[in-house]
């Protein structure tokens, strides 16, 4: 991962360089003491289940993981990781409202075929659900600042040709991603 890549385009304003350097040490301090793990042989996604495997242990979420080695992908970077950041940022934030830490817990499944990548994102939560116009909708308190996680899966699902489902039930909550390897198929889309 190459954090010029990342900052191509970027202003930054006087004095702010310094604290981009501090921040940009942190991260790759961060990255060297869990580098060590590697998952799908895809950089972006093993640096996003890396990070959120801390962030679980650090909360006592249990993450459990199942993710094949995958072929290289046409899907742009930037959206696979705001994809699985939203998906896994979702389940983890409905698994710590949970206050016994028993009861907190993920499995993420990243799986392929020849066609296609497919997401699945199986969290506990505490069983209540807003549910309008086919769409679950934030139970968060401040909801104008929340609840645009499934919206972002759902918008990049479709940019790309993919598919996306979700499901509560009872006191699990799972979403259910597909995306086309190849751009050539993003065209006619796919079901899950």
């Amino acid at each position: 991962f190459r954090y010029s890549d990342m900052l191509s385009g970027c202003d930054f304003g006087e004095g702010e360089y310094e604290r981009l350097g501090e921040y940009l040490q942190k991260l790759q301090t961060d990255g060297q003491a869990i580098a060590p793990l590697q998952y799908s042989n895809h950089l972006m996604i093993d640096y996003l289940v890396m990070s959120f495997s801390r962030k679980a242990e650090q909360k006592q979420v249990a993450l459990q993981t199942d993710i094949a080695v995958l072929p290289e992908l046409s899907i742009p970077d930037s959206d696979l990781c705001s994809l699985l950041n939203n998906i896994l940022q979702n389940a983890f934030d409905a698994c710590v409202r949970l206050s016994d830490a028993s009861k907190r817990w993920i499995r993420l499944e990243i799986s392929a075929d020849e066609n296609k990548v497919y997401f699945t994102c199986i969290n506990s939560c505490d069983g209540y659900f807003i549910h309008a116009n086919g769409r679950y909708l934030t139970t968060k308190r401040d909801s104008a600042s929340h609840g645009y996680g499934m919206g972002i899966i759902r918008d990049l699902c479709r940019r790309n040709g993919g598919a996306m489902a979700s499901q509560a039930d009872g006191n699990r909550f799972t979403v259910k991603v597909a995306l086309p390897y190849h751009s050539a198929n993003n065209e006619r889309g796919i079901e899950l």
